[in-house]
């Protein structure tokens, strides 16, 4: 019955070490299970400007946090709990075999902050905030342009209604755009269109103003006051002023509507110059009248000229804006007339830093190329901004190229507030700081970790250097080392050989090369050396390769003398010395000789090649030596340690040592008589030796 029970456990057992043997050497699946999903946003913040971002990235994780690799096509259902403010893609699908899939995320003109669920079959629900960032509008308020009209009943486009903020800055319309309702105090003055709308995306909108002739009977101005509302708005007022129709203009007059304007590199017809006289009254000339505009600050915005229609009391000219944003001087100037000068403002956010996200923040360690970096423009405050002047060039930087590579440059387009960039990860594991500098900016910087979730087999190829050398040269080999094409690097490789020979420790060259130095053993005939070089590293199979080693005996002449002269540690030579080889070349007997009366044996048609020789002298310690002949005449001096004991020992250590000695000899007599008279290890080596020197001089 026991019998029974130990086959049947070492059935199972042997059964069991198979199955594990052949899931080390086949499996390339993840080494862990997905167990959670991760949702990341990067960059968090982005405009409110109604465009794309790709920025939502779902990844598969494991317990511990480290990415997982889908089992099969696994679909991401997603939702944005504001979509006033931004929407997201409803679903997307991480790929069989990959770890996450991004999302475009689509912002609105309405800023704010909205929330991003992820959510799929089996897996807990996660979430995100994404924030759209711009000027959030509170207020109307209106301008006339210009503010002061002739009383000749007709009709001008000379209203305005901006969007602002709480700070006065201009703000765009959200989704469905805002109505405006205009009223006028005093109709005998003019009338106004009574509802205008800003349309969504938009900061204004333009209606008109009817004069009536009111101011030009009474020969006085005339004012009313324009108000404007809206649902949830503050409300704004503007007065008009209608004056009698002049003649004989002598100076011009700058009228800007709203003093801000969004720097967006946009137009802006809302700047109007008007013709006046000496009292301030809209006046015509005659003729047409040319009006140069110039802006101080050109890199802020620039005005186009204009012409003043004959018999026409002003004409509107046109903004342009760029992305920078800031304040300029306008004047105006003509033939004959008085100039005119007023101060406009651009709004936006300034760029002045880098913000480099990684996303996801953990990638798996297998050698490929993931569009995971994003750089963003931003302003003091953190705020999404576009470079005003030109495209932005960025340089970039991997502090551990070993575990990451990025690509040395990337550009953020003109226009933009960001771009995306590779990591090319490599198949070491681990963390590294990614970096992003570029001129005017302050750097950025962020850091992403990678981790080894597969399974690779390692591939080695391995050759030597010279593939043929004499007995006891010395040959490089080396062996390169991948995982799916590219260089491990950190393995551990061995070297061994089916037919002897010595290697040096093994040398990691990089990228995938390590070397050894192997010293060829001697043989009598020409003879194949199989190397064998064996690799390992966490989380990859194991592999071997091998190559071919030719090892050819020396020439015949490559033979010499090879003469050992053996002292003791005071330089008196030992005569009677047995000295045997107990390794030489393969088909090379063993060399055994006695030393003669001045100390030496002597050798003769030795061939080169690695020996060792023992040295044996009663009295003394036996020593093993080691030569690696050349094949050229050499001699050698060799001093033995005498195993005699201090001769200014006390008396009572030779007590001691006579009590221990009669000791050893009654031990050796009792071993003795119960071994029947067993030889020792040194008298049989001394017989070899004797029978070895006869048979030789026999």
């Amino acid at each position: 019955m026991l019998k029974k029970v130990a086959r049947l456990t070492i059935a199972v057992l042997i059964l069991t070490s198979a199955f594990l043997i052949f899931n080390q050497n086949t499996s390339v699946a993840s080494t862990s299970d997905h167990a959670k999903l991760n949702i990341f946003a990067g960059p968090p913040n982005v405009l409110a400007d109604n465009n794309t971002y790709r920025c939502i990235f779902v990844q598969l994780q494991d317990s511990s946090g480290q990415p997982a690799r889908a089992l099969q096509d696994t679909t991401i259902s997603l939702s944005s709990s504001l979509t006033n403010i931004g929407t997201v893609d409803s679903s997307i699908i991480i790929p069989k075999g990959s770890t996450y899939a991004s999302a475009n995320f689509n912002s609105t003109f309405s800023p704010g902050t909205t929330v991003i669920t992820a959510s799929a079959t089996g897996y807990a629900t996660v979430l995100s905030s994404m924030t759209t960032i711009g000027p959030i509008p509170s207020a109307i308020a209106v301008y006339g342009f210009p503010s002061t009209l002739p009383a000749d009943g007709n009709s001008y486009d000379a209203i305005m209604v901006q969007l602002q903020d709480s700070s006065g800055s201009p703000a765009r319309a959200p989704h469905g755009g805002v109505q405006v309702m205009l009223s006028c105090s005093d109709t005998t003055v003019g009338t106004v269109t009574p509802f205008a709308t800003i349309l969504e995306g938009q900061t204004y909108a333009i209606t008109s103003f009817n004069t009536t002739i009111k101011a030009q009977t009474e020969a006085r101005t005339e004012s009313a006051i324009i108000t404007a509302l809206s649902q949830g708005y503050t409300p704004y007022q503007v007065t008009i002023t209608t004056t009698p129709v002049a003649s004989n203009p002598n100076q011009i007059k700058i009228f800007l509507g709203p003093s801000k304007v969004p720097a967006d590199q946009n137009s802006y017809k809302q700047i109007a110059i008007q013709l006046q006289n000496a009292s301030g009254y809209a006046a015509v000339n005659q003729t047409a009248v040319i009006v140069s505009i110039a802006s101080n600050d050109q890199s802020v915005c620039k005005i186009d000229p204009i012409t003043i229609p004959r018999m026409q009391t002003y004409a509107l000219a046109t903004l342009n804006t760029t992305y920078k944003a800031g304040s300029s001087s306008i004047t105006a100037v003509a033939t004959d007339l008085q100039w005119d000068r007023q101060s406009i403002s651009t709004f936006g956010f300034i760029p002045s830093k880098l913000a480099i996200y990684c996303v996801p923040t953990t990638l798996p360690s297998d050698n490929k190329t993931y569009q995971a970096i994003q750089v963003q423009l931003q302003d003091a405050q953190g705020r999404p901004a576009k470079d005003p002047e030109t495209d932005v060039n960025v340089n970039q930087f991997s502090s551990q190229p070993t575990v990451g590579l990025v690509s040395s440059t990337l550009t953020i387009p003109f226009g933009k507030t960001q771009a995306t960039g590779n990591l090319t990860v490599t198949n070491a594991p681990g963390a590294t700081s990614i970096t992003a500098q570029a001129s005017g900016y302050t750097t950025g910087q962020t850091s992403i970790t990678t981790y080894l979730i597969d399974y690779l087999p390692l591939q080695i190829t391995v050759a030597t250097n010279p593939t043929n050398v004499n007995n006891g040269y010395t040959t490089v080999i080396t062996a390169y080392v991948t995982a799916n094409g590219a260089p491990v690097m950190g393995a551990t490789i061995t070297f061994a050989s089916n037919n002897g020979g010595a290697f040096t420790s093994t040398t990691e060259q990089g990228n995938g090369y390590y070397n050894t130095s192997f010293t060829a053993p001697s043989f009598s005939i020409t003879t194949n050396c199989t190397i064998t070089a064996s690799g390992s590293k966490l989380g990859y199979l194991n592999a071997q390769a091998t190559t071919q080693l030719k090892v050819t005996p020396a020439p015949s002449n490559n033979t010499g003398t090879l003469a050992l002269c053996i002292k003791d540690s005071e330089g008196n030579t030992l005569k009677d010395t047995n000295v045997s080889s107990t390794v030489q070349p393969t088909g090379i007997q063993s060399l055994v000789d006695v030393t003669n009366a001045t100390g030496y044996v002597n050798f003769q048609n030795v061939t080169a090649g690695v020996y060792t020789f023992e040295i044996i002298k009663e009295g003394y310690l036996e020593m093993n030596q080691t030569i690696n002949y050349d094949g050229q005449p050499l001699v050698l001096t060799i001093a033995l340690s005498n195993s005699n004991t201090n001769s200014n020992d006390s008396t009572i250590s030779l007590v001691i040592v006579a009590i221990a000695a009669t000791v050893i000899v009654i031990a050796v007599v009792s071993s003795l008589y119960i071994v029947r008279h067993k030889k020792s290890p040194n008298i049989k080596k001394l017989e070899e030796m004797q029978k070895q020197l006869k048979n030789k001089y026999n």
